[in-house]
């Protein structure tokens, strides 16, 4: 029993060391590397001006940890890598509880590093005949190009299963774990706020939820958030500083022969899942929350950009991004729960879809490490279709 019990921590320990390392690798591969269009040198070089009180910063959290890793590593690229991986790796933990939360202790053995690997690696869909690229104009439930993308996503998806779990439980420290989590969020990047308090507002109009306790909390997160991103806003988009325009599609048809396609290869698989179960989504809120947030981040990404030289920046994306990472984590738990009842027909083709998104992520992933593939999405596939 007890080699057993060591065994069982072994495998643990071992699995969370290899996603650290891995994560390390990638990150000191992008600071170092010279041809990456990644957002991790630009992040870690702003570090020290940030603290010299020389620039603002309006989601500094991974900057903060960084400047206090430097003192124990004594180097700025290293410790931004070090703090990367331990994002990643609380992220990955705390989906981890979740999946255990609903599939049953009994369970967890069995599909749990299967689940956590595809939760890591799936990428969109992509059809060769549509484009060469795989994340650009797509997007991805896994992007690895961004620092504020890996530190927001630990306190999104807290946030999201507390202030569900609060609203149907209606315990205090439910609600105090969700909205601690949200306000923590914002200073990691606002983009998951902005998509998530609407989307919770909506989810509480069709489902009804409309208890004192859940009204009290939405107002209370309503007017903390919005007076911190007031702030934020002010600080980035104030008088002589850059403006948020409305272009519809301006960026995005950019970067994809056609959008409304390349949105269909980012949700396929929950799509495909809603379609062919979508009684278990309907009772599901957290896939309904989930669901919602994705909408709202399409239309952000639809209609809006900023004035000048960030046009093309894309940067009212990530709200998408950080939508696809939390649908695919509770449409793929949903999925594992209900495994056993789905259409063997539908079950077929849920499988090869997530298959094939799961190849096309783990390519993806390898080819940024292996070859210098270009994070921001530029990861040519064609050769194979040539």
């Amino acid at each position: 029993m007890s080699n057993l019990f060591n065994l069982k921590y072994m495998i643990i320990l071992s699995f969370y060391f290899i996603i650290f390392l891995i994560v390390v690798f990638l990150t000191i591969h992008q600071l170092t590397g010279p041809n990456y269009v990644s957002d991790l040198s630009a992040h870690a070089s702003s570090v020290k001006p940030f603290f010299d009180g020389s620039i603002y910063i309006p989601h500094p959290l991974w900057h903060i940890f960084v400047h206090y890793m430097t003192y124990i590593t004594l180097d700025v690229k290293f410790s931004a890598a070090i703090v990367t991986a331990l994002f990643v790796m609380i992220w990955i933990c705390i989906v981890q509880k979740i999946y255990i939360f609903f599939i049953g202790k009994e369970k967890k053995n069995i599909s749990i590093y299967s689940f956590l690997f595809i939760i890591f690696i799936i990428g969109p869909a992509y059809i060769p005949l549509f484009t060469n690229y795989i994340i650009a104009g797509t997007g991805s439930p896994n992007i690895w190009n961004n620092a504020t993308l890996f530190t927001v996503k630990p306190f999104a998806i807290l946030t999201v299963f507390f202030t569900i779990l609060s609203l149907e439980k209606k315990h205090i420290s439910y609600y105090l774990i969700g909205a601690i989590s949200l306000f923590i969020s914002i200073f990691a990047k606002p983009s998951f706020v902005i998509a998530f308090l609407p989307a919770l507002i909506l989810l509480m109009i069709f489902k009804k939820i409309y208890s004192k306790e859940n009204l009290i909390y939405i107002a209370i997160l309503s007017l903390i958030s919005i007076g911190l991103l007031g702030y934020q806003f002010l600080n980035t988009f104030g008088e002589g500083k850059t403006k948020i325009i409305i272009s519809f599609l301006g960026v995005w048809s950019n970067a994809t022969p056609n959008v409304f396609v390349s949105i269909l290869l980012a949700i396929l698989f929950p799509l495909l899942y809603l379609i062919f179960n979508s009684d278990s989504v309907k009772k599901n809120n957290y896939l309904l929350l989930t669901w919602i947030m994705t909408f709202i981040s399409i239309v952000y990404a639809a209609f809006l950009a900023e004035e000048g030289p960030r046009f093309y920046h894309g940067n009212f994306f990530w709200s998408y991004m950080v939508s696809l990472s939390l649908l695919y984590v509770f449409t793929l738990i949903d999925y594992y729960r209900n495994i056993t009842y789905i259409n063997s027909r539908a079950k077929l083709l849920l499988n090869i879809i997530l298959s094939w998104q799961i190849l096309v992520g783990l390519y993806y992933f390898i080819a940024i490490i292996m070859t210098g593939g270009d994070p921001a999405g530029i990861v040519d596939l064609s050769i194979f279709f040539k």
